[in-house]
């Protein structure tokens, strides 16, 4: 009788410990495959310079010099352009880091590796589990969400987080960043920076005009 138990039990437990097995691996798959179309960055030196040129006409506006009011446009291809070739984060173990937009939203991807979050919470747990090679395998997180802008500052208020085509929720991609949740998603502007209007492949920077 307490063989039959016992059997009975196993029958129940090994196929849940399969099942949890197969769903562990499902899911670490799902972190670590590509996205659908994964970002790429532009590296035109050119478009890098038209993006600085726009931070110029900005900073003209600030100080009451240009007599322009219309929207500043940037693209995406000059903003990518200029993260690739002028922008470094310490904090941020991204290679390359690449910025999307649409109708009222923008998306921030970066392309890391398994082996660079490992020592960074539950990140080393999943990878754990996954060959030594998988390491070494690219690795997309990515943010969505909308521009807040307020008087001398722009914040990016996230709205969704995935790693590769996982969505996650956003304090386990700032775990696995080791980085605080409020970190990195806020910058200054210039006062004269009203709001900040995305639309696909550009982003349009109002300003105020200036009472004189």
């Amino acid at each position: 009788m307490l063989r039959f138990v016992r059997l009975r039990r196993l029958a129940i437990l090994l196929p849940l410990a399969v099942a949890a097995a197969l769903g562990g691996g499902l899911f670490a798959g799902r972190l670590l495959a590509q996205p659908d179309a994964p970002p790429s960055s532009a590296a035109e030196p050119a478009a890098a310079l038209r993006f600085q040129q726009a931070l110029a006409e900005l900073a003209l506006r600030a100080a009451a010099v240009s007599p322009r009011s219309d929207p500043v446009v940037v693209t995406l291809a000059e903003l990518n352009a200029f993260l690739a070739h002028h922008v470094e984060s310490r904090r941020l173990p991204f290679r390359p880091l690449v910025v999307a937009s649409g109708e009222d939203w923008l998306a921030v991807a970066g392309r890391t590796s398994p082996a660079q979050l490992t020592g960074r919470s539950w990140m080393g747990a999943v990878v754990g589990l996954l060959p030594r090679a998988a390491g070494q395998l690219d690795l997309w997180v990515s943010a969505r969400g909308h521009l807040v802008v307020r008087a001398g500052e722009a914040e990016f208020v996230v709205e969704e987080t995935r790693v590769g085509r996982q969505r996650v929720p956003a304090s386990w991609v700032w775990s696995a960043l080791g980085i605080g949740p409020r970190e990195q998603l806020r910058w200054r502007l210039p006062r004269v920076v009203e709001r900040i209007e995305a639309q696909p492949g550009r982003l349009l920077i109002h300003t105020r005009r200036h009472r004189g």
